[in-house]
């Protein structure tokens, strides 16, 4: 099928190199040519075809036409201008997935959700992953669609919590090194976890498998997280108590994922390739979150 540029182009071209007695009919009128769900209409204004599209969305009661080109030409020129939301791409406000973007379109994502369990690898043996869990706040994303790739940046919050065995906690020695510490024996123990925040920046690159499901993504991404925020409490016969274990995480941490998305619904996974705690100074503790996100 050919593009709506492509299309209008045509029509412009066929109409301005009609003989000059066609162009001028008796009771001139507007022209209206539907093309999918888009409306062209065609008017001449002082010399000029005024020429505007309109999209349609809805059914029967609920028929909506929201303008998303307006042109000007003559002989001589011609003055474009692109109108609507597709820029910003915000959750539950409707995306057209549908275009190849041939020549490619950059648009911006705000706001995503999402909500993962841990699984710990590495010197995890004092670590509890029923409960450990990661919540995904996404804040901006930079989009490039060209065909069926996309090309993104995005930006995001996560919080990390990561629960310890009762009895247990993080506590560093007398070397100043992190390491598992039993708790005094006797005692009733609480929760014992440890929170941490990272901000994300990730580089991610997005195909379209099947032409004929637009709204189906595959997705591979790789980033950077940086540690904001941590903590670790314990609780000891219902009195909270905090460690210093959490003074040699890494400040930077390398992450890599996937994901498969329908529209704004999608299941992800990643990765830590590295220890969350700093080298010589902590377990090595890595972990691999898998969950759902919604969103951008």
């Amino acid at each position: 099928m050919l593009t709506r540029k492509f299309y209008l182009t045509a029509v412009f071209s066929a109409l301005l190199t009609l003989p000059s007695f066609a162009l001028k009919p008796a009771n001139p009128a507007d022209t209206t040519i539907r093309v999918d769900n888009e409306l062209i209409t065609i008017e001449k204004k002082n010399g000029k075809m005024d020429v505007t599209v309109h999209r349609i969305t809805g059914q029967a009661d609920t028929v909506k036409t929201r303008r998303v080109f307006r042109g000007v030409y003559d002989l001589n020129r011609r003055e474009e201008q692109t109108f609507g939301t597709d820029f910003i791409r915000i959750p539950f406000v409707p995306h057209d997935y549908s275009k190849d973007c041939k020549k490619g379109r950059i648009s911006m994502g705000i706001l995503s959700f999402g909500f993962s369990a841990i699984q710990f690898h590495g010197q995890n043996g004092r670590m509890e992953q029923s409960g450990s869990r990661r919540f995904s706040l996404g804040l901006l994303s930079f989009h490039y669609n060209k065909g069926a790739m996309e090309y993104i940046l995005s930006t995001s919050f996560d919080f990390n919590r990561l629960n310890v065995m009762p009895g247990y906690t993080l506590k560093r020695n007398a070397k100043g090194e992190t390491e598992y510490f039993e708790l005094p024996k006797g005692d009733e123990f609480g929760k014992n976890r440890m929170k941490v925040t990272y901000f994300n920046t990730r580089a991610i690159v997005s195909v379209r498998p099947f032409s004929e499901i637009k709204s189906l993504r595959l997705y591979a991404f790789a980033g950077l997280k940086i540690k904001t925020a941590s903590s670790i409490k314990t609780w000891i016969n219902g009195k909270e108590t905090r460690y210093d274990g959490n003074n040699d995480l890494r400040p930077f941490i390398p992450e890599i994922g996937a994901s498969i998305r329908y529209g704004w619904f999608g299941l992800e996974g990643t990765y830590t390739p590295v220890s969350i705690f700093t080298k010589d100074k902590g377990p090595d503790l890595r972990y691999t979150t898998i969950g759902i996100k919604f969103g951008i």
